[in-house]
C-alpha cells in the first residue's frame, strides 16, 4: 500500500507541509506571532532560551533544532532578540536539511525585523506550494501513538482498536512509536496480586497491538528500522500529554494516533493528531473535535478488529491529506520538554 507524501531533499517524508517560525526566547514572542500571522505560517513560542544553565539552554536548542527537522516541516525561520542565549543564526545553522533563515530585532529593529520575516517567510512558503504530492510507500509512515484524559473505555475500546491498526502498519512495512512505561507498569505489576487489576493495567498498554516490541528508544533517538519501539520519557522533565506528543515529533513521527476517554482537546503545531475515543457519552459531547468513535466494540456492534481497520483507513487518508478534527478547530499546541540528562 502507499501514501502521498512530500518528499525532501534529506530523503524523509512529510504528510504535512508546513512553514514554520521558532522564537529563541520567551521575549520575542510577540515578534514571531506578527510574523506568522501575516503569512499563514505556524508559530513555535515557548518559554525558554535564557536565564537557563549552559546544559540547559543547549538542550532546548537542540530540541528545537530536532523539531524543525520533522519530515512535516518544508521551512524553518528563526526570530532572535539579541542578548539572550540561544542565538537565532546558531539555531538556524544547527537545522538540517531544511531551507532556514534568521533575523535579530537588536540588529534590525523590531519593523524592519517583521519585514524581513514576513518577505523571507513568504518565500519559503511559494517554494514549498511548489512540492507536489508522490506516491510513497507504508514503510515511510511512523506513526505515534498515545493516550491521555483516559477512562475504562480507553482500556477496554480505544486502546486495542488503536493497537490493532498499528499491527496493520507495521505488517505494510512502517514504524509505530509507542508511549507506555512512563507510568512505571512492569514494576507496579510485581506487587499486585489481584488477577483483574493485573488485566486492567495491561488494557492501557494494548495500543501497540500484538506485534513484538523490537526495542527501546529515548526521545533523543530515531527509530533504526521499522516496527514497533517504546519511546520512553524517563530522561525528561515537564510530562503532559502535549509535552510527550511534541517530544515525539523529535523522532521523526509525522502522524501522533491519540486515544482519550474525557474528549482531551490536543492538537499539534506540526502534526495531524487522530484521535480515538470509546466512550459514547463524550464522544457525543466532543464529536467535533473526534475523529474516530470506538464505542461500538463496548455494545458488541463492532470487534475490536473492526475498528482498527477504519483507524488505520482513516491514518492513509490524513497521510494524503485529509485534515483531523483538530487541525480543522486550529488546534496547534507546542510545549517543550526539558531534558534532565547529559544530551548528547
Amino acid at each position: 500500500m502507499h501514501f502521498m507524501g512530500y518528499h525532501r531533499d534529506d530523503g524523509q517524508i512529510g504528510v504535512r507541509n508546513h512553514v514554520i517560525v521558532i522564537s529563541t526566547v520567551s521575549c520575542i514572542n510577540p515578534v514571531t506571532e506578527q510574523i506568522a500571522k501575516a503569512t499563514g505560517a505556524i508559530p513555535i513560542t515557548h518559554g525558554c532560551g535564557c536565564g537557563q544553565t549552559e546544559e540547559d539552554y543547549q538542550k532546548t536548542q537542540w530540541s528545537l533544532a530536532r523539531y524543525a527537522e520533522n519530515p512535516n516541516v518544508a521551512g524553518a525561520f528563526v526570530v532572535g532578540l539579541g542578548c539572550e542565549q540561544i542565538d537565532a543564526e546558531r539555531l538556524a545553522d544547527e537545522i538540517r536539511g531544511k531551507p532556514t533563515a534568521f533575523v535579530r530585532t537588536s540588529e534590525e529593529g523590531e519593523n524592519a525585523a517583521l519585514s524581513k520575516g514576513i518577505r523571507d517567510v513568504r518565500g519559503m512558503i511559494l517554494s514549498a506550494s511548489k512540492l507536489r504530492r508522490e506516491e510513497t510507500p507504508l514503510n515511510k509512515l511512523i506513526l505515534s501513538v498515545q493516550c491521555g484524559g483516559s477512562d475504562t473505555t480507553s482500556g477496554l475500546a480505544s486502546n486495542p482498536a488503536v493497537g490493532a491498526a498499528a499491527d496493520l502498519l507495521i505488517e505494510e512495512g512502517g514504524t509505530v512509536l509507542l508511549e507506555v512505561a512512563a507510568f512505571g507498569e512492569h514494576r507496579l505489576l510485581k506487587n499486585v496480586t489481584d488477577r483483574k487489576v493485573i488485566e486492567a493495567l495491561w488494557a492501557a498498554t494494548d495500543k501497540g497491538g500484538n506485534t513484538p516490541l523490537k526495542g527501546v528508544l529515548s526521545y533523543k533517538e530515531k527509530p533504526p528500522g521499522p516496527g514497533l519501539y517504546h519511546v520512553t520519557g524517563k530522561d525528561y522533565i515537564g510530562f503532559t500529554d502535549v509535552t510527550e506528543a511534541t517530544m515525539r515529533l523529535l523522532s521523526g513521527s509525522q502522524i501522533n494516533c491519540f486515544t482519550t476517554g474525557c474528549g482531551q482537546p490536543m492538537g499539534l503545531a506540526i502534526a495531524p493528531v487522530l484521535k480515538i475515543n470509546g466512550n459514547p457519552i463524550n464522544y457525543e459531547k466532543n464529536r467535533e473535535n473526534m475523529d474516530i468513535n470506538a464505542s461500538k466494540i463496548l455494545y458488541g456492534e463492532e470487534t475490536i478488529e473492526e475498528v482498527g481497520k477504519r483507524i488505520f483507513t482513516a491514518l492513509i487518508e490524513v497521510a494524503n491529506g485529509k485534515l483531523t478534527k483538530s487541525e480543522i478547530m486550529g488546534h496547534r499546541d507546542f510545549v517543550l520538554g526539558i531534558f534532565a540528562g547529559t544530551q548528547k
